[in-house]
């Protein structure tokens, strides 16, 4: 199948009864980390309700074969998923992968697909089998987004077209998050209009995720990263809540259909693009960084593409100086991070990203343009060990981006 075919694809992999995993690929999943056990990682819940025989306890490693097409490189492979239940024999493990894709020949494990999104489209029945697209490019990674909504690093989509069956089976049981009571969906006023309204506001949503997670005493990398996932967990089930009963009632024609999905679509997208960077926002505020003086939060200069945030804060329309810190908020970098590098206009610009992993080429390739990752500690074993000295931690960021600020010293926003 041609690359050009991905819509057409998507499509015909949408047929039931399937049932799709989406996810950015970590350097756990392909060879990046040089890890002999290199293979999509996928949950056990998931992998329980594809292949049922898989759960058997009382083997030890239980493994099931199955037939693979890699359409996007027009590969085939007989695969194995493999239960490593060792935890439930003397041993340590416990988790579920696939395994046989042939090394670093196949695109699944190549190294230069870290970061990237693969789409698994299992196909249901007695003789289950898997259809594999792993994007090439940006431009297919948006085709598929369009398609199932925003794929986020750690973040996997699920999604099941089934005829008889029920979608639940493949996804892990998850407890209502405790905060939404109360709060209003954005956009929806007391005529009881629908037309125009959307999940609450991604402002809303952030400061709901840091009241449920103070976590005062906690690092800021630590802080970050789980209101980053109540925060993800609290617009999913506002979507869920906004429009399961609408989903219910129905449509009365195609056109209302279509205008819900793309309500939701960019609402995914919107959500996506601004969430981690207001969450770092409220952070530094958390360290006692002034907005408008230690730092200017996504100022206007008129550019195409302008920084999230500046330190120490600028005060006018003429972009970043040399005596500034430039950061950019890119959860996902793989194909996006050279773009946003060369619009600043920057010789050294600063990254905060969740991607887990990368591979060598492409960290010399970002380094080599200025750019320096800022990534959660906890995140730093997802990389590969060669590379990780090179990180920088939020921790760290903010500790020396303290010490270019004019609060420390007397004075005030950098005048450019």
């Amino acid at each position: 199948m041609a690359l050009t075919d991905l819509p057409e694809w998507l499509d015909e992999q949408s047929q039931p009864p399937t049932v799709w995993f989406v996810k950015r690929l970590q350097a756990n999943d392909t060879l990046a980390t040089g890890s002999h056990q290199a293979g999509p990682y996928l949950p056990k819940d998931f992998l329980f309700g594809v292949f049922p025989q898989l759960k058997d306890a009382e083997a030890e490693n239980p493994r099931v074969g199955f037939d693979v097409y890699i359409d996007s490189q027009s590969d085939y492979r007989r695969v194995q998923a493999i239960w490593y239940n060792g935890r439930l024999h003397g041993k340590t493990r416990n988790e579920t992968r696939i395994t046989g894709f042939g090394g670093g020949q196949s695109d699944l494990l190549d190294p230069e697909s870290t970061g990237t999104i693969a789409v698994l489209a299992f196909r249901l029945g007695a003789d289950p089998s898997c259809h594999v697209w792993v994007c090439r490019d940006d431009t297919e990674c948006d085709l598929v987004e369009a398609h199932v909504g925003r794929v986020d690093p750690g973040t996997p989509v699920i999604r099941a077209e089934q005829s008889g069956g029920d979608p639940a089976r493949f996804l892990s049981a998850r407890k209502r998050v405790a905060g939404l009571d109360g709060m209003r969906p954005h956009g929806r006023d007391d005529s009881g209009d629908d037309a125009n309204i959307a999940p609450p506001s991604v402002a809303d949503l952030v400061r709901r995720s840091a009241e449920l997670q103070v976590l005062a005493a906690q690092p800021v990398d630590t802080r970050l990263l789980r209101r980053h996932e109540s925060f993800i967990e609290l617009y999913r089930q506002s979507e869920h809540d906004l429009y399961t009963e609408r989903l219910k009632t129905g449509f009365s024609d195609i056109s209302s259909l279509l205008e819900t999905a793309e309500r939701i679509r960019q609402a995914r997208q919107t959500t996506g693009d601004d969430g981690l960077a207001l969450q770092l926002r409220q952070l530094l505020q958390e360290e006692e960084l002034t907005e408008g003086q230690d730092f200017s939060f996504r100022p206007d200069f008129g550019s195409d593409r302008t920084p999230d945030f500046i330190f120490p804060a600028v005060t006018s329309g003429n972009g970043p100086s040399r005596a500034t810190t430039v950061l950019l908020v890119e959860p996902a970098i793989r194909d996006r991070w050279k773009a946003a590098v060369e619009g600043t206009g920057m010789s050294v610009v600063h990254i905060l990203t969740l991607q887990r992993g990368t591979s060598r080429a492409q960290f010399d390739e970002m380094t080599a343009a200025g750019a320096v990752l800022v990534v959660p500690a906890r995140l730093h074993d997802t990389y590969p060990a060669e590379i990780r000295s090179q990180l920088v931690t939020l921790e760290s960021f903010i500790a020396d981006v303290r010490h270019l600020q004019p609060s420390r010293i007397g004075g005030g926003p950098v005048q450019l």
